[in-house]
């Protein structure tokens, strides 16, 4: 029930008559729920969907025709110049960026940091405008055991390799990958506070042109775990307006004036994609 959310989900912190643009939106099953809250508050909600899936956008244009409180606006692009070009078409409002799922933990805790100030930056409005707010998603740490019953096991592990067989075949299309020359292992890494997924060669082979040793590992994936000491660094620059959930843990959060030197200032936008 939309109307019945209250001060206890994270509407209560969204600006009214605010803009939405969500980074990776794919089909919006579960930002349909937020949206449709914020509909019911405001009359009507502009929410601007970026993904690199054409597929997912146009799955999610379907939906939101059933929606007509739902203004969509569907960006078919990279994160950063998707929010960007976001940020362009809608100069004079206030704008809340969201990214759920676990995408800040794919990658290294200081470029979760620098993606954040990147976020910031694209959004920062002209001079004297509001300052944007972020509503992101967190994977927090737990216990190793919950870990390794979430990654280490069969689904995952077909996943993972399915994964390293399509990257082989990007690299050579003759590629023959064989699963049962591979073993997925997971490593649980406590001092960076993330879980590592590999392949591991269990003989000496030659795939795609690439020599690989017995035992030899690949690095297929990390996902990192924020703990609560973490958080100031990752959201410098920012005050929280209210955190929702536990294990998995929402932040809404309001950003501050500031002009931290970003070192991503500097790349390219197809630059900071392969990062």
């Amino acid at each position: 029930n939309a109307g019945a959310l209250g001060t206890l989900t994270p509407v209560a912190h969204i600006p009214p008559k605010a803009v939405l643009i969500e980074l990776g939106c794919g089909d919006c099953t579960k930002t349909r729920i937020l949206l449709r809250a914020l509909a019911h508050r405001d009359g009507h909600v502009d929410f601007v969907g970026i993904d690199s899936s054409a597929e997912s956008l146009s799955s999610s244009a379907a939906r939101f025709k059933e929606d007509p409180a739902i203004h969509f606006t569907a960006l078919h692009d990279h994160f950063f110049d998707g929010l960007a070009a976001a940020t362009r078409l809608f100069p004079n409002r206030e704008r809340v960026v969201m990214l759920l799922g676990s995408t800040l933990g794919n990658m290294s805790f200081k470029d979760s940091c620098l993606f954040v100030q990147t976020v910031l930056e694209l959004a920062a409005p002209r001079p004297g405008g509001a300052l944007p707010h972020l509503l992101f998603g967190l994977d927090m740490w737990k216990d190793e055991s919950h870990l390794r019953r979430a990654y280490d096991n069969e689904i995952t592990a077909r996943f993972e390799l399915g994964g390293l067989r399509n990257t082989l075949r990007h690299l050579d299309p003759e590629c023959v990958f064989n699963e049962a020359d591979w073993r997925y292992v997971v490593d649980i890494n406590r001092a960076r506070s993330q879980v590592e997924m590999y392949a591991e060669a269990v003989r000496p082979q030659r795939v795609a042109g690439i020599d690989f040793e017995q035992s030899e590992r690949i690095l297929l994936e990390i996902s990192h775990k924020f703990r609560d000491e973490a958080i100031p660094s990752l959201f410098a620059g920012c005050g929280a307006l209210g955190t929702f959930g536990a294990g998995y843990r929402i932040y809404v959060l309001a950003a501050h004036p500031h002009e931290a030197y970003n070192p991503w200032r500097t790349y390219a936008a197809k630059d900071i994609e392969d990062i």
